[in-house]
């Protein structure tokens, strides 16, 4: 009987030990959550008031999105940034489809699960989401230059890559958009960039504006001296030969 009693205890005593050691509660893995989840949604969310402007979102509310992105841009890791980046770029590639109008059919195709409902709702998010219109991507090309580092400027060409690819007179205002983008960029790759397109493109003149702005603030950059002087030259060098060229009005 003694024995059997002393097991007993044992197993009491081992049960009391699963209690203390159980698993936290649904509740208290809540607690932590990821803040790499939490900080996209606070991105996303801000991306949306300034793609939503002017139907659902106000000036001032657009102002303040951008203020908040870039704050979490520049105080952010390369993965924070890849991630804005990312979503920018998502809204940007939606020039692809400027070419389509967006109505029931056109929806029923490309998603053929939604019902007609759902397919009125999302032609009417369409139309009055500014991923799809010229003048809200230009918002975001010119938000780019203003993020103006390396990683963004370089976002800008690759768009500007596939603007100058089609001829049509939306791309033409996109094209104009992502050089003026370029212009207001801090990054030194912008300036080298256009110097390539001054050096290249057939319609130079489109290049003036953009190099002007460079000229203007070269003095002010962070790039060494030596090759500031070397950019001066390349400027100069290209007004001249566009005052020969007859281009100069374009300034």
């Amino acid at each position: 009987m003694a024995v059997k009693k002393i097991k007993k205890v044992k197993k009491e005593g081992v049960k009391k030990e699963k209690k203390i050691t159980k698993k936290p509660t649904r509740a208290k893995k809540e607690v932590k959550k990821n803040p790499m989840q939490s900080l996209a949604k606070e991105i996303d969310k801000n991306l949306f008031k300034i793609m939503l402007y002017p139907v659902a979102s106000k000036h001032e509310e657009v102002e303040e999105a951008k203020k908040q992105i870039k704050k979490i841009y520049k105080k952010g890791k390369d993965s924070i940034k890849q991630l804005i980046l990312y979503m920018i770029h998502e809204k940007l590639s939606q020039a692809n489809e400027l070419k389509i109008i967006h109505n029931f059919q056109t929806m029923k195709k490309k998603y053929p699960n939604l019902d007609a409902n759902q397919a009125r709702i999302q032609v009417y998010r369409t139309i009055f989401n500014n991923n799809y219109s010229i003048e809200g991507m230009v918002r975001m090309l010119e938000f780019l230059g203003e993020l103006g580092d390396n990683p963004a400027t370089k976002m800008i060409t690759y768009h500007l890559s596939f603007y100058m690819s089609i001829e049509n007179p939306a791309m033409h205002i996109l094209r104009h958009a992502a050089l003026g983008a370029l212009s207001e960029s801090d990054s030194e790759y912008a300036l080298e960039t256009l110097l390539s397109y001054a050096t290249y493109l057939d319609r130079r003149e489109e290049i003036i504006p953009p190099l002007k702005e460079w000229k203007e603030k070269l003095d002010k950059s962070k790039i060494p001296a030596k090759r500031k002087k070397r950019y001066k030259e390349d400027i100069a060098e290209f007004f001249e030969f566009a005052e020969t060229e007859e281009i100069m009005h374009y300034r």
